[in-house]
């Protein structure tokens, strides 16, 4: 999805050119293409031989139900508890964690 959202539309081949190496197999990138289209989160058209692909979706209509999901199952729904923890692993100072509060 990174990569759609990214370069908008695209064949397979405009796909892989994204990945660094070692790139995954085109068969790869076929089938993820075609579990995302049928989650409805991609779409295709023919472009003479060849399918272009095309997000469905925002990055933000995404990632929403799996950040309730992340919030939900790892953080018991609290963005205290979320806070917390990445606070002690990053070290906040009491600026970030006030411009956290105020977010």
């Amino acid at each position: 999805m990174l990569v759609l959202w990214k370069i908008e539309k695209g064949i397979i081949k405009d796909i892989l050119k994204e990945f660094a190496n070692p790139k995954p197999a085109y068969n790869t990138i076929a089938t993820m293409l075609r579990v995302m289209e049928n989650k409805g989160f991609v779409a295709h058209e023919l472009s003479g031989y060849f399918y272009q692909f095309y997000p469905l979706i925002t990055k933000d209509a995404y990632a929403k139900p799996q950040d309730k999901s992340l919030l939900r199952v790892y953080f018991e729904s609290s963005l205290a508890k979320l806070t917390a923890v990445f606070s002690k692993k990053e070290n906040l100072s009491l600026i970030d964690i006030e411009e956290i509060n105020r977010l």
